[in-house]
């Protein structure tokens, strides 16, 4: 705490954070607050992650050059 700047607080009990959690995690979404995806939205997602999988298959390859060469040398 900002001691001397501000009073200080009393801290929130567990039951009150359990309520707050609770009342964040389990609330309806309020309609048009989410975004409206539609029907092939996870079709598209499978497809680009496998137009990325060479890339990142390289950039991994890449990195644990990187790592070897930085444990020869102690880094």
């Amino acid at each position: 705490m900002a001691h001397g700047h501000i009073d200080e607080f009393e801290p929130l009990r567990p039951d009150t954070i359990a309520d707050i959690a609770t009342g964040h995690l389990f609330a309806p979404t309020p309609p048009g607050a989410g975004p409206e995806l539609d029907d092939g939205w996870f079709e598209r997602g499978i497809a680009a992650r496998w137009r990325t999988k060479e890339a990142f298959d390289e950039l991994d390859d890449l990195l644990d050059r990187v790592d070897a060469i930085a444990a020869r040398y102690g880094v």
